[in-house]
């Protein structure tokens, strides 16, 4: 999984000199399937090439007007996706706590008194 430091965008370079296989969106489709058991249908990886998911889309390579990804691009971006998703769980987490840590105001604890919640004090 790639290392994420907090508010910086992860960038995967391909090493095409070490023999990284580029596939066409079939292909990659098919390594979706054997690393999660789900096959996605073609239109997903090519809207991951172009929109992506959370600020970050599939690594991709032109060749001759077609596109192409790899294994390793794909568990790459399974990897910094499933990062961004839990630094942006934690940090939800973390406003949720700070919020609900705040002092309860005189308007709230006059209306948890009224429904017998807390005593007036």
């Amino acid at each position: 999984m790639p290392m994420m430091t907090p508010g910086t965008t992860p960038v995967y370079t391909f090493d095409l000199t070490g023999g990284e296989k580029l596939l066409r969106a079939a292909g990659a489709c098919k390594v979706f399937d054997q690393l999660t058991g789900e096959r996605p249908h073609v239109a997903k990886i090519r809207r991951l090439w172009t929109v992506g998911r959370l600020g970050l889309r599939l690594p991709f390579v032109v060749v001759g007007g077609t596109r192409y990804t790899s294994a390793e691009a794909i568990r790459w971006y399974i990897g910094a996706t499933t990062a961004l998703d839990h630094q942006r769980l934690d940090a939800a987490v973390g406003a949720a706590v700070a919020a609900r840590a705040a002092p309860v105001t005189g308007a709230e604890k006059a209306t948890l008194a009224r429904f017998g919640i807390a005593e007036v004090g």
